[in-house]
């Protein structure tokens, strides 16, 4: 899931990639860069801050993420433990994108709240 989107990266004309924050959501124990880099696990700040100790569920079991914007930092949270924080200097609003690579996900009961 993308968010605080900054524009797009245009790849020869034909197609946009999001540019923005991205909150990993993987099987970690099937995907490949899960297994490898605490980076790509569910929870992380992709490819940045990386997920100490796993708090996904099994494959076929909901998982409930949470992405908590505060005015100087952000924290994202896995089944109620926090995966990453981080600081950030300039709130603001953005689109969200909800994305997936190569193999299904799901997702149910999203909600955006003002905190």
């Amino acid at each position: 899931m993308k968010y605080r989107l900054l524009g797009f990266d245009w790849l020869g004309g034909r197609s946009a990639e999001p540019l923005g924050a991205e909150y990993q959501i993987a099987d970690d124990d099937g995907d490949a860069g899960a297994r490898v880099d605490p980076r790509q696990r569910s929870g992380a700040l992709y490819s940045a801050i990386p997920v100490e100790r796993s708090a996904a569920l099994p494959l076929g079991q909901w998982n409930q993420g949470r992405i908590i914007v505060m005015p100087d930092h952000v924290e994202h949270w896995l089944n109620g433990t926090m995966t990453a924080r981080y600081a950030t200097d300039i709130p603001y609003a953005s689109a969200i994108i909800l994305q997936h690579h190569t193999t299904e996900v799901r997702f149910r009961n999203i909600r955006i709240r003002p905190r």
